[in-house]
């Protein structure tokens, strides 16, 4: 009777503590695996909506854009860019000439604290400095020039910042057409030229 009470009628669960090691423990677990997974999940998100970005640079024109209210400026395509994205109306410069402002573009730094203020030197850059295009390969981004550098620094070489610098870098030139692409266009002594916009981009 004893042994038949007992399998029919069991004693009852003990509830358990919720603050006990057991729970502890496997509460800690979850904590561990969120922090493998969650990153993954958001560097497979931030990978997949890597935006497109194309950078046109243009030396000496000043604002005579119609979009900066030149009324003799004829650049249509240019004020459509200004309407349909961000005309900003104040600019600052690093320094008064092209090529230390350069470097002072391609490494985020001023250029007196990398010794590329004097025109046409040849700095050496800190080893913990990396020109940012490097940054964005190593991001995953098909980085383009097309074409000047004059970056005051020889190394890297243009080859370790750019995957492709010249007359014909492209971002249309990257193997896979799904990858995102950084591409950089400069137009070379546009103030003043009649034919300061023939580039093809």
């Amino acid at each position: 009777m004893t042994t038949l009470a007992k399998e029919r009628f069991p004693a009852p669960a003990v509830p358990r503590d919720h603050n006990s090691p057991q729970k502890a423990a496997s509460m800690l677990r979850l904590f561990r695996a969120l922090l493998v997974i969650v990153p993954c999940l958001l560097s497979s998100v931030a990978m997949s909506q890597q935006p497109n970005i194309v950078w046109i640079s243009c030396e000496d024109i000043s604002p005579h854009l119609g979009c900066y209210g030149d009324p003799h400026a004829i650049t249509p395509n240019l004020d459509r860019l200004a309407q349909e994205g961000t005309r900003y109306t104040n600019a600052f410069t690093t320094a008064g000439v092209c090529a230390p402002c350069r470097s002072a573009i391609i490494t985020g730094m001023y250029q007196n604290s990398i010794g590329t203020h004097h025109m046409r030197c040849n700095a050496t850059l800190p080893t913990w400095l990396k020109p940012f295009p490097v940054y964005l390969r190593e991001a995953g981004y098909y980085c383009t020039n097309n074409s000047k550098t004059d970056y005051q620094f020889l190394k890297p070489a243009k080859k370790e910042i750019w995957d492709e610098s010249g007359a014909k870098g492209h971002w249309k030139n990257r193997p896979q057409k799904k990858t995102a692409f950084f591409c950089c266009i400069q137009f070379h002594r546009v103030s003043r030229k009649r034919n300061c916009f023939r580039v093809k981009i």
